[in-house]
């Protein structure tokens, strides 16, 4: 979890009356929900506007990044030979596999990175969720399947990948409408 960006009071407050009466205000405010109270109130973590900002940007990044990955193995299982070459441990193809299969694997991983979600994003959060757990699984059959065909057990990798793939992809775009509905409020 990151820790909230906080600047030193004393330097804010310093010499600035107008500024102490606001804050004062604000913290006044922030007490008076009006919520009527009786029941165990509920902390939920605030992000500054940067916050919202970075984890905007680095949602979109992993977005991105989640969907180069699907796109770079749907390329590389197009074509026949493609698949033919990897089966033959072309190493510049195994590589690039390789590569988007990591990424994919460290779907979660990098969502949680992104740190505390902001208010207002928590269906795209979700979504994201659920498209990593699908995506992790395309990765994971990746790897087997890549063995069992490099082993000459003839594999349709394409095809035993769609699924969890497809579904990622899927989960993917929703989570980027959920995305969109959120930033324009």
């Amino acid at each position: 979890m990151t820790a909230p960006i906080i600047e030193p009071t004393t330097a804010l407050l310093q010499n600035r009356p107008g500024r102490l009466i606001a804050v004062s205000i604000a913290f006044a405010l922030a007490g008076c929900g009006g919520g009527g109270g009786g029941g165990t109130p509920t902390i939920t973590p605030s992000v500054s506007a940067a916050g919202v900002q970075q984890w905007r940007i680095g949602f979109v990044q992993w977005r991105r990044s989640m969907t180069h990955a699907i796109n770079d193995l749907s390329v590389l299982f197009s074509e026949q030979d493609t698949v033919r070459a990897i089966a033959a441990g072309n190493t510049k193809l195994v590589t690039r596999l390789f590569a988007a299969e990591r990424v994919l694997a460290a779907c979660s991983s990098k969502l949680r990175a992104l740190g505390v979600t902001p208010s207002g994003y928590e269906d795209t959060r979700a979504e994201a969720i659920l498209a990593c757990k699908r995506l992790e699984k395309g990765a994971a059959t990746l790897v087997a399947d890549v063995k069992r065909l490099r082993s000459g057990h003839g594999v349709d990798l394409f095809d035993q990948l769609s699924g969890p793939l497809g579904d990622g992809q899927a989960l993917i775009r929703q989570s980027r409408v959920d995305f969109r509905q959120a930033a324009t409020g």
